[in-house]
């Protein structure tokens, strides 16, 4: 169908469109006063785990392995590679099934 008719749209994430990157920040601004609410020590499985995947540069060599598969400049943001692929880590350890 030509002339822009529904079969013709394009959604964001739909086949065929690519986001840009995502770049992990160093620092993330509070959404509220962080004093206000406990915080969990967390697991020392975690807090090691993250500190050996910081000494290997994970992060970075994530991202530069995985940049050839996303579009430069156009797009929404992604979720930065190393979150992700940290986030699915965490998932398997926990037992965490999609």
């Amino acid at each position: 169908m030509r002339g822009g008719g529904a079969s013709e749209r394009r959604f964001p994430g739909g086949k065929g469109e690519r986001r840009r990157l995502g770049r992990r920040k160093r620092e993330q601004q509070e959404m509220w006063v962080a004093t206000q609410l406990r915080r969990s020590p967390g697991h020392p499985f975690y807090r090691a785990l993250n500190k050996l995947l910081t000494e290997a540069s994970f992060d970075a060599s994530v991202e530069a392995l995985c940049e050839p598969h996303y579009a430069r400049g156009t797009g929404r943001p992604g979720i930065p590679p190393g979150v992700y692929f940290r986030t699915l880590l965490a998932g398997y350890f926990e037992g965490i099934g999609s």
